[in-house]
């Protein structure tokens, strides 16, 4: 059997049917380090919320003390394992968070809440649909007694942190959703880079400083980080309502270019109309050029001479660069 991943409470294998020849990811939990067989809310949850973005169960039960979930098996593996902290490409994270936002306001309105989004815990299917996972969290909004401790702390919404509590409302998951876009959008080196995990994160989290709401690759057009920084409202009644509003909000903040990083420090960006996109800063004796072009194919890219700005100063030029880059994004030329 091969070990697809593990956790606090258990290990996710992957097995196959002798007799079917199907595979499937079976979670097996120690009920000895839950809070007891009864109160863990896992199968039940996930057979609650079935639906086209949630991850399907077919059984589950107790074998010597252990907990055993079989359930459909996603060979496309993790959010986080595809990309690996690095900022994705912005029109394929947000496909990934309305993913997600789908599943999740599915889980709401059957008054569940999931407790622990996060890259880790959506899983890619065949097609590339999103699929939210792991409710080891997850429990009722309106049965406390099903609500266990944990989570994931740099994801924890600021209420929790000012009357150490944990997700107890929609608007927890909401704000999960919104920092799971700012972290697949923007990569873990600018969501952890700012502050270190110790007595003045909480402090920070309270005061709308964690995440960042200045910091932004420099492509991210400004209707998409409103939509983020609303869903990040340090006050919960001010954020989104439901997850479905947030992937409304998304959706209408699509790009119409969507840019990446390259792997020589600049950007490539693809068209809504399949157009290509390069720009960069090139440095020659001092003086920083920024260049734009655009084309059919990445071979055949023409500069837009319009946009070159030369300039001996960095924070000049890397100023010009995000408001072409952020022009393009939102308007495409």
């Amino acid at each position: 059997m091969t070990t697809l991943g593990s956790g606090s409470f258990g290990v996710v294998k992957l097995e196959e049917d002798a007799l079917t020849g199907r595979q499937y990811a079976v979670k097996y939990i120690d009920t000895s380090r839950s809070h007891g067989l009864a109160q863990y809310f896992e199968p039940k949850a996930m057979a609650l919320a079935e639906h086209e973005n949630v991850v399907k169960v077919f059984h589950a039960d107790v074998v010597a003390g252990e907990l055993i979930i079989r359930m459909e098996y996603l060979p496309g593996g993790t959010v986080q394992d595809r990309y690996r902290g690095r900022p994705a490409p912005v029109r394929q994270a947000l496909q990934v968070v309305e993913d997600a936002c789908r599943g999740v306001h599915h889980l709401h309105s059957q008054g569940l809440l999931h407790r622990d989004i996060k890259p880790a815990n959506l899983l890619f299917a065949e097609g590339g649909q999103v699929k939210v996972s792991d409710f080891g969290l997850a429990g009722m909004a309106d049965d406390p007694t099903t609500l266990q401790e944990g989570g994931y702390l740099p994801l924890r919404p600021p209420e929790c942190w000012a009357d150490d509590s944990y997700i107890d409302s929609p608007l927890g998951d909401v704000y999960a959703l919104g920092g799971t876009a700012y972290r697949l959008i923007n990569g873990d080196d600018m969501l952890y880079g700012a502050f270190p995990f110790d007595a003045s994160f909480p402090e920070a989290v309270l005061a709308g400083k964690f995440p960042d709401r200045k910091a932004w690759q420099p492509y991210v057009h400004l209707p998409l980080r409103r939509a983020i920084v609303r869903a990040l409202h340090v006050d919960p009644m001010k954020r989104f309502n439901t997850a479905a509003d947030f992937r409304l909000a998304l959706t209408k903040a699509q790009p119409r270019v969507s840019w990446e990083l390259d792997d020589q420090g600049g950007w490539i960006g693809t068209g809504t109309d399949s157009t290509r996109w390069s720009a960069g800063i090139e440095e020659t004796k001092g003086t920083l050029t920024f260049f734009l072009r655009r084309g059919k194919s990445y071979s055949t890219l023409r500069e837009v001479r319009a946009a070159r700005f030369t300039a001996p100063s960095r924070t000049q030029t890397e100023a010009h660069a995000r408001r072409v880059l952020q022009r393009v994004a939102q308007h495409g030329a």
